[in-house]
């Protein structure tokens, strides 16, 4: 085995009211020496590279928030930019404007926690279109076909990986939560 190691130790600067975060940027890679397309053996682990652990570097963090979106109670933000992605919080199906659940069906909750995401994602400088993966929580698995229903409006191609949970706690007329990561 050959082994490379790189340190990319250097500081990013931050923007203005960024915060920063440290991630490790140290690697070791290790990989087998045989030929490309050669059959594996005993002494070749099937990994083509395995990484270590790595060390420092400074990311610039910055909280987003639109008030075109429901605002998040105090223990998160509506979204973080780091590291040239956008992480979205849970987003229920809250209406900015007056605070409380819009719509009664699956269908509308999922368009209201998508129009939510919009929102948030176009105040970091994204869009759904940059949406990599998504988490939707339901309260019920019998909405899913409701919720795949209006899902498909909003995604009718190249859709995003998509994960699904059921909501952990009962909130009276939450139907859908939906958290998202996407390309900043």
């Amino acid at each position: 085995m050959t082994s490379n190691t790189t340190n990319l130790g250097a500081s990013t600067p931050l923007p203005e009211g960024g915060k920063s975060l440290r991630i490790p940027i140290e690697r070791t890679f290790q990989r087998p020496l045989r030929p490309f397309g050669s059959p594996l053996n005993s002494n070749v682990r099937p990994q083509s590279y395995i990484a270590a652990p790595a060390r420092g570097v400074t990311v610039a963090r910055r909280i987003v928030f639109t008030p075109k979106a429901a605002k998040p109670p105090p223990a998160y933000s509506q979204a973080v930019k780091a590291g040239g992605l956008v992480f979205v919080s849970g987003t229920a199906p809250v209406d900015p404007l007056t605070g409380a659940i819009k719509g009664t069906t699956i269908q509308e909750q999922t368009a209201q926690c998508l129009a939510n995401i919009q929102a948030i994602l176009e105040e970091a400088g994204s869009s759904l279109e940059k949406v990599a993966s998504v988490t939707v929580v339901l309260a019920e698995e019998d909405d899913f076909p409701g919720m795949n229903e209006e899902w498909l409006k909003w995604f009718p191609s190249d859709p995003p990986a998509r994960q699904g949970a059921k909501l952990p706690a009962r909130i009276p007329g939450l139907k859908v939560s939906i958290a998202a990561i996407a390309e900043a």
